[in-house]
């Protein structure tokens, strides 16, 4: 019987029986008898794919992670800011209509106050400033929302101004 001992693209070097059977059989070809072949064990060698694969997993698992992360990061800044600019455009509207609708400075913070709750931000009377201008009002709103991911909790500070003036 013959074996023939082809050269491994992975290893760069002959295979399991190497070197005794190149210089026996001149080539790569090796001959054995009855006796050796029981001796003889040849293994194959794995493929180098085979142990990176535990790398893959662990790579899509971190990737999968991430992934996550960005989602419930997303899916808890985003409403805050959607309703931050909703109290924005809440104030902007009330700087414009000031003069038409003869409101106090007192009567548009308390607006802007329910307005404020009704959106759930934390928002106090007294940090909506509301003073009377030349040409209408000028308001002013200043507040930090803490939003909890999990590991850090983050505080988002918006401040914002409307003014009679600049709405136009």
């Amino acid at each position: 019987m013959r074996l023939s001992c082809a050269k491994l693209p992975w290893e760069g070097r002959m295979g399991p029986l190497s070197q005794a059977g190149k210089a026996a059989s001149g080539g790569g070809v090796l001959s054995l008898t009855q006796e050796e072949q029981g001796r003889v064990r040849v293994r194959s060698p794995r493929h180098p794919a085979a142990t990176e694969q535990g790398g893959s997993r662990l790579q899509l698992l971190i990737t999968l992670l991430i992934v996550a992360a960005i989602i419930l990061a997303a899916v808890r800044i985003i409403p805050v800011y959607v309703r931050s600019y909703e109290f924005e455009d809440a104030m902007r509207s009330q700087a414009k209509y000031a003069g038409v609708n003869n409101k106090s400075p007192r009567q548009i913070q308390q607006e802007l106050h329910r307005k404020a709750l009704e959106l759930s931000l934390p928002l106090e009377r007294k940090q909506i400033s509301v003073t009377p201008a030349a040409r209408g009002v000028r308001i002013a709103a200043r507040y930090t929302v803490p939003i909890d991911l999990v590991v850090y909790t983050a505080n988002f500070t918006f401040d914002f101004q409307a003014d009679t003036g600049s709405v136009y």
